[in-house]
Formats: structure tokens, C-alpha cells, sequence
């Protein structure tokens, strides 16, 4: 018999066997309990300089033969992503290939000397409903906290964020400017960090980095451990400020997975909490130097 409950409890079932004469039947009680941690929140810490993040996770059912002793975090080993670096200078020609970010067959994305980006592949230049072949949205592709927005033209993405293109892009009202771009030929998704972006027709000039987004599941099963705290009973919430291998203010989005374990007296029995994929941001801008001496 294999089954999945829908939640932790006591169920009970009669189990029937007869031999066409006979009939016996017997009940059985099955007590569920699910031990694992599990994770409540992992969140960008607030007020720094990035690669931390804050998680929050409750334990799971204790058994009273076996309490907890402590939980421990780790950290997801990542492959390196393939990280592209884009720049096109002011008042270069847009029609030449190295002015352009050819991410795949059909999708050559460039800017003129003002306006828009677009596809210079399918288009001659910058239309608001472009660029053709793409579909973008405000915000990482793997930020759940952007779901809800649609996939539209990036001028459209753009103003998802509440703010115009000077204010998104080259002032950062709304913070880092990373959009998530779906190619509609090939499936593919990337996140796109804006570093720079001309305005005010002065020659068209932008860079970003792009990352490839993975959906696919990571097959591999090494992580780094961070840290270890004690179960204390009255607990009902852990928290922990963990560190990630990177932020988004420079170089693209840098996705960092964690997931929490809780450990028992017996050193081979512990529960592996589900994973949980975040990334951190440089909150703080570099400080202005008051006073410069050389000599």
C-alpha cells in the first residue's frame, strides 16, 4: 500500500482479505508526522553591502523518542553561470555586429543613437511594442516577488517598476534595473542587469550584464555548511543570517540555495528541510569622502 497524506495526523484504515469464502478484516492506525524543517522566509538582508540573506524556518514535528538537538544550514554548491557582459558606446554604429547582443539566431539586440532597444534583426528601429521576438518583465525571472506582472515590451517592463526609463534605468529610483527576458523563438529566459543607459539623445550608449536563467533541476547534491544552532523546545520560529556568493549590483543576478537540517542524538537519523533559492542586493551606496590629503 503507498499513499501520501495531505497533512500530518492519525489515519486509520481497515484492510479486508478473503479467500472467497471467507472474510477477515482488521484496522489499522497510522500515526503521520512530518519531521523536517521547514523554511518560512529567506529574504535579502536589509541595510547592506550584500551577499546576505535572512532565513527563517520553524521545526517540524518532534518526536519525543528522538527530540531534535540542533539545525544546521547550508548552502547549495552552484555552478558558475555564463555571465555575458554587453556595451554599446555612445554614437556607435548600431548596424555593426559587435554593437550588438546577438543572443541567438534571430534576436540581435542593439540601440540607435536615442530611443529604445530593439531587434535589429527583424526591425529597422525602436518601436514601443518591441523588441520583436522578446518578451520582458520587470524584475529577476526567479523573484517570485514579480510574478504577478505580465510579460510585455520592454518600454511596457520598464515602467512595471512604477517609474520612466531615466528614473528606472539611469537613476535607479526603483533599485537595481534587472528585467527578465523571455525569447519567444527559442523558450529561453535571461536576466538582464542594466550598468549604464544614455539619455537625453546623447549618443544611445547602454550595457548590461545578461545570465542564462536554468529551470531545469541541479542534479548535483554538494553543499557548504554555514552554521549550527541549538533546538531549544519553546522555539517556534529559527532564524539565521546566512551569506551568498554574490549580489546584483554588478554582475547580473546571483541565485544562492539554501536548506536547513534538523539533527537528533542519533548522528545518522536527521530531516532535510525542502530548498529555498533567493539572492542578495547592495543596499548601500560607497560613502562620499570628505577630505583628500596627498603629498
Amino acid at each position: 500500500m503507498v499513499g501520501q497524506p495531505e497533512q500530518d495526523g492519525e489515519y486509520v484504515f481497515t484492510v479486508n482479505v478473503s479467500d472467497s469464502e471467507y472474510v477477515v478484516s482488521e484496522q489499522f492506525t497510522v500515526h503521520i508526522a512530518d519531521h523536517r524543517p521547514e523554511v518560512l522566509s529567506l529574504r535579502d538582508a536589509p541595510n547592506d553591502q550584500g551577499k546576505q540573506m535572512h532565513l527563517v524556518w520553524k521545526p517540524g514535528q518532534v518526536d519525543p523518542s528522538l527530540p531534535f538537538t540542533q539545525f544546521s544550514t547550508w548552502r547549495k554548491v552552484n555552478p558558475e553561470p555564463d555571465i555575458v557582459y554587453f556595451t554599446k558606446e555612445n554614437n556607435a554604429d548600431w548596424t555593426l555586429e559587435q554593437n550588438q547582443d546577438r543572443i541567438s539566431e534571430t534576436v540581435w539586440l542593439t540601440r540607435a543613437n536615442n530611443q529604445g532597444i530593439f531587434n535589429i534583426y527583424s526591425q529597422d528601429s525602436y518601436a514601443p511594442n518591441g523588441p520583436f521576438g522578446t518578451s520582458w518583465r520587470w524584475g529577476a525571472t526567479l523573484d517570485e516577488s514579480y510574478s504577478d506582472l505580465d510579460y510585455t515590451s520592454w518600454n511596457a517592463a520598464v515602467l512595471q517598476s512604477g517609474y520612466n526609463v531615466n528614473q528606472t534605468i539611469i537613476q535607479q529610483v526603483a533599485g537595481v534595473p534587472v528585467f527578465s527576458l523571455f525569447l519567444n523563438e527559442t523558450l529561453e529566459y535571461y536576466d538582464v542587469t542594466f550598468t549604464s543607459f544614455s539619455g537625453n539623445n546623447s549618443g544611445g550608449g547602454f550595457s548590461w550584464y545578461r545570465t542564462p536563467v536554468e529551470f531545469q533541476p541541479d542534479t548535483s547534491n554538494l553543499w557548504d555548511f554555514i552554521a549550527s544552532v541549538p533546538w531549544i523546545g519553546t522555539e517556534d520560529e529559527y532564524s539565521m543570517v546566512v551569506p551568498t556568493l554574490g549580489d546584483s549590483t554588478a554582475h547580473g543576478i546571483y541565485p544562492s540555495t539554501f536548506r536547513v537540517t534538523a539533527h537528533t542524538e542519533d548522528v545518522a537519523l536527521y530531516h532535510v528541510s525542502e530548498p529555498v533559492t533567493g539572492f542578495s542586493i547592495d543596499n548601500l551606496h560607497p560613502t562620499v569622502t570628505s577630505r583628500f590629503n596627498c603629498a
